[in-house]
């Protein structure tokens, strides 16, 4: 009962809700810079919409179990809703299922963290004309390590970081390969009048 009626606001707040998920399927992009060091280019594409649609069956699903356990009003209420609903589930081999479950998010940031730093790592290195990417990698995480030590957020300035994060990847995802579409245009453009 609490799905019925599906969009009674309109299509306005189903359409703002966009903004804080499009940070979960981004990712894409790293394909246009790891593009040049794949074997089977012709499989790309499929890899990507394949990551990306069995995310959104993911989000899609717990979304689904959570808007019909909880009311519209006692969602709200929760930081992580699907965590709740792990403290429901009994096991007699399992004490507290949430914590396990917690284990296997960490799986899910690294999953985001690693492609992040490889990129970050790989173009620092083709930046500074080096082949070695080993000396960029430890400035990095040394970075991100004293990073930690000073910089401790709390729960609203974690939730303006991903807003902004997303706002990013938004941007990067979408805007970064139209600049990367003209660049490409007029260097080709370029050089097809330097040959004539």
């Amino acid at each position: 009962m609490y799905l019925l009626p599906i969009g009674k606001e309109g299509l306005l707040p189903i359409l703002s809700s966009v903004k804080s998920t499009i940070f979960s399927f981004l990712g894409f992009e790293v394909a246009f810079i790891l593009y040049p060091f794949l074997k089977d280019k012709n499989s790309a594409s499929k890899g990507i919409v394949i990551a990306n649609s069995l995310s959104m069956l993911i989000y899609l699903t717990t979304t689904l179990v959570c808007f019909i356990r909880f009311s519209p009003m006692e969602v709200t209420d929760y930081v992580y809703p699907m965590l709740n609903l792990f403290k429901v589930i009994q096991l007699p081999f399992v004490e507290r299922l949430e914590i396990i479950c917690l284990s296997f998010y960490l799986v899910v940031i690294f999953m985001l963290v690693i492609p992040s730093l490889y990129v970050a790592v790989l173009g620092t290195s083709q930046l500074l004309g080096k082949q070695d990417h080993r000396n960029p990698l430890r400035i990095i995480i040394f970075l991100w390590i004293i990073v930690s030590f000073f910089f401790i957020p709390g729960a609203s300035q974690i939730t303006q970081m991903a807003n902004s994060w997303g706002m990013a990847g938004l941007y990067s995802a979408f805007v970064f390969p139209i600049f990367l579409w003209i660049y490409g245009w007029m260097f080709h453009f370029v050089r097809k009048e330097a040959k004539q």
